[in-house]
């Protein structure tokens, strides 16, 4: 919940730029692939 008096306008831009710019927010909505692999050292 955001307790501000900002218009609807500027809610919404806040919103759009977040999505856009927000690295945890862009890492959530497409998570990468991992891959694990063993390798035994000599």
């Amino acid at each position: 919940m955001l307790d501000t008096e900002a218009s609807d306008e500027q809610l919404n831009n806040l919103l759009r730029l977040s999505e856009r710019y927000c690295v945890i927010y862009q890492t959530l909505k497409r998570p990468p692939q991992l891959h694990l692999e063993r390798q035994r050292l000599a």
